[in-house]
């Protein structure tokens, strides 16, 4: 009986959370303010009880009425998910090996470009396709096609984030090359002030290494 009522509570915050998500895809189509909660604790209550009364109105010798009852009561708490962790985790770039593992699901390799990429850049001064709902258009399979050829040269009515999704699965599934990218994002250090305490404590962060300095 415990069991049973453990897989349903799962059940239910697998919905729910479900439904909050898909809530939040369209408010951010819509441009419309984001909410997040979480369900934080789940108090199951279960009672089971018997009970045998006599019904004296039949007349008769056997007026037993033995009775089963049981109520479950569960009660949870629900917890917005406004802090400012949470802001500077949501804001956070999300980690590439989350797309492979979502990819490696047999997830439509267009579904999760559109989820999970905001916008192609390349760099500063460069171009950019964002991903963007009110960019797109109703277009023929041709003109479609014809987009998707001019990639990041395209231009209105084509979406160039669609053109570019487009061109990158237009020839199969993709394929996944693993890679370090290094950004610089500080000063060049001494060796004293790379041994500081603030600094050490701040190298905590995911990611984030003290590198010698010089080329490759």
């Amino acid at each position: 009986m415990i069991s049973d009522h453990s897989i349903a509570y799962n059940r239910n915050v697998e919905q729910s959370e479900n439904s909050l998500m898909v809530q939040n895809i369209l408010r951010a189509r819509d441009q419309a303010p984001l909410h997040f909660t979480t369900i934080g604790n789940i108090r199951g209550g279960f009672s089971l009880g018997a009970s045998l009364g006599y019904d004296g109105s039949t007349g008769l010798g056997n007026g037993m009425l033995p009775t089963l009852s049981g109520s479950s009561n569960p009660g949870f708490d629900i917890g917005p998910l406004d802090r400012q962790e949470f802001a500077r985790g949501l804001m956070r770039p999300l980690d590439p090996m989350l797309f492979r593992v979502l990819w490696d699901r047999n997830i439509p390799d267009q579904l999760l470009m559109y989820l999970l990429i905001s916008r192609f850049d390349e760099g500063p001064g460069g171009r950019r396709a964002i991903n963007d709902p009110a960019y797109r258009h109703n277009l023929t399979p041709a003109e479609r096609a014809a987009c998707a050829a001019q990639g990041l040269n395209a231009e209105h009515p084509c979406d160039r984030f669609q053109a570019v999704v487009d061109q990158l699965t237009s020839n199969g599934p993709i394929l996944f090359n693993g890679y370090t990218r290094i950004i610089p994002v500080g000063p060049r250090l001494t060796q004293a002030q790379a041994a500081a305490p603030e600094l050490l404590a701040a190298l905590r962060q995911p990611g984030v290494s003290l590198r010698p300095d010089g080329g490759g």
